[in-house]
This record gives C-alpha cells, sequence and structure tokens, in this order.
C-alpha cells in the first residue's frame, strides 16, 4: 500500500471517533423540521410501537437525552424520540448538533445499530452499499495522490478489493457476505429480500436461493419457512419435557419402518419428508441432553 494522505487513506477505519468524543452544539430545533437520513429511510422501517410506548412511559424524562442531528437536521441517533415527539404534536425538541457529512452521518448510524438488538447484518450491508459510490471516489483520490493512475476514471483490481474491504467493515460483516449481498440484490426475488430484512433466513441461505428461477425461490422459500415452523414447534415442546433414552430409541424404530416406506414408490416422498422431521427431532432431542447435562 502506498504511502498516502491520512483522510483519504482507505485502509484506514472508516468509523468516525465516537458520537460522545465529538463537539456538538445543544439546540432546541422545529420537530416537524428533522428528517431521517434518506437512506436509512429507505432501507430501514420506523421505530417499533414498543420502543415509542416504552419511551412515553417514562413522560417528560424521555426528553432529557437530546436527539444527535447533524447541521442539516438529519436524525442520527433518536429516531424513537422524535417519532414520540410528532405524535405527541410536540413543537421543538432538543438536540446536539454535529457537524457531518451524509456518508459520516450513515457510518454514525450503522455503528450505531450493531449489535443483536441493532439492525441485521443483511439491511446493515443494504446501507452500507450506499456508501460504495463514496468509497469508490476515496480510492480514486487514492489513486492520482499515489501517481498511480493519474487523471483516470477506472479502478485497479486492489483498489475495487479496498472498497469492498470498506463496505464490509462499515457494516460489520466479511467481503464474502457484502459479495452474497450483491448476488441475491441482482438475482432474488422480493420474497425472498425480504425474509432477509425480518431475519427469517441467513444471507448464505438467501444467496443459495438467488441461484434458482423464480418460481424455484418461492418454492424453497416456503418450504424452508415450514421446516423452521416445525423446529420452532419441536423446541417448544422439548422445552416442556425432559428427553429419555426411550424416546430416542422410539425414534430409531420409526426411522427403520420408514426405510421399509421408501420402497414403495407412492408413499417414498412421504417417507422421505417424515425421516427428515424424525431426524431433527433426534438432533433437537440430543442438543437438550447436552444442555441438561450442562446444567
Amino acid at each position: 500500500m502506498n504511502a498516502l494522505l491520512p483522510e483519504l487513506e482507505i485502509s484506514a477505519p472508516p468509523h468516525p471517533a465516537p458520537l460522545t468524543s465529538m463537539l456538538g452544539n445543544t439546540d432546541e430545533r422545529l420537530v416537524n423540521h428533522l428528517c431521517a437520513h434518506p437512506d436509512f429511510a429507505k432501507h430501514v422501517p420506523g421505530p417499533s410501537n414498543v420502543e415509542i410506548s416504552v419511551l412515553a412511559d417514562r413522560g417528560e424524562s424521555a426528553y432529557e437525552d437530546p436527539l444527535i442531528i447533524t447541521q442539516d437536521g438529519l436524525v442520527v441517533e433518536g429516531h424513537a424520540l422524535w417519532q414520540l415527539a410528532k405524535l405527541q404534536k410536540r413543537p421543538t425538541i432538543r438536540c446536539i448538533v454535529r457537524e457531518m457529512t451524509k456518508e459520516q452521518a450513515l457510518l454514525h448510524i450503522i455503528h450505531r445499530n450493531r449489535g443483536s438488538k441493532g439492525i441485521n447484518d443483511f439491511v446493515r450491508i443494504l446501507l452500507a452499499l450506499e456508501l460504495e459510490p463514496w468509497f469508490k471516489e476515496r480510492a480514486k483520490l487514492n489513486q492520482r495522490i499515489g501517481g498511480r493512475e493519474k487523471g483516470s476514471s477506472q479502478l485497479t483490481e486492489a483498489d475495487r478489493l479496498d472498497v469492498r474491504q470498506e463496505i464490509a467493515r462499515a457494516a460489520g460483516v466479511s467481503v464474502g457476505n457484502v459479495s452474497k449481498v450483491k448476488n441475491i440484490l441482482a438475482d432474488a426475488i422480493p420474497e425472498v429480500q425480504e425474509a432477509l430484512r425480518l431475519r427469517e433466513i441467513s444471507i448464505s441461505r438467501g444467496a443459495i436461493l438467488a441461484t434458482f428461477s423464480p418460481g424455484g425461490q418461492r418454492h424453497r422459500l416456503a418450504t424452508g419457512c415450514k421446516q423452521l415452523g416445525i423446529q420452532k414447534r419441536i423446541l417448544t415442546l422439548l422445552a416442556k419435557h425432559k428427553a429419555h433414552p426411550g424416546v430416542c430409541g422410539g425414534l430409531r424404530e420409526v426411522q427403520q419402518g420408514l426405510r421399509r416406506l421408501r420402497d414403495e414408490d407412492c408413499l417414498s416422498t412421504l417417507a422421505e419428508t417424515l425421516s427428515d422431521i424424525i431426524h431433527e427431532i433426534d438432533r433437537l432431542l440430543s442438543i437438550a441432553k447436552g444442555a441438561d447435562r450442562a446444567a
């Protein structure tokens, strides 16, 4: 990597310093003059009713923590509180105003919404992909500053890799998952993409589904959702009843009977499905037994 100016160095972490360490002025702003970041609004549904209700139950104390906004009125932190203020028809709300570009603001939003309670990996990648033109422009500037490709509008393979790495780092995921999401956006049907938004399937599963025809995707997505429902039901039942050796023995006897059913053409498909279910029950029972031993 050539020596580059620090503020343009692609290999440096793209995340700005934590918001708490950035200077900002506290100000009263008109609630109706604030707005969500356009890319955030595009990919992320608004705060849930539960989030807003929790804040509403706090009364006036909820407003002790100011919103964090950009100088242009983009909400960076406190979306649920902002929505509550609109519902309560409050004219103004206290804000900490920070000088940030739209790109820096989006980076902050992504960074603040990591973790199990934040935005899922798929949606964070969608947000980070909105920054791809910005990362590409930074890479081109690096080329010119490094004297490698003066005036060129094309990125080298190394620079393209750097851009993918920056997108992955911004989203807090692997480069491989960024590539998978790009393929999903190009080839997956809307139902698959929505399942990813709702955490119903993994990115890896979505990438596999995207390789099939639209009809094939719908069929496999529906089948997978049914299997997921079966798994959840089995886990619920196992939580109520302790596994014991007799259950596992009985499952093996059923499996032996299913093998004989496979020889009958009219019953082979049913036998395969039942066998898969029994295998899954057996696996979950083993997990439950292991958890009992650990406890």
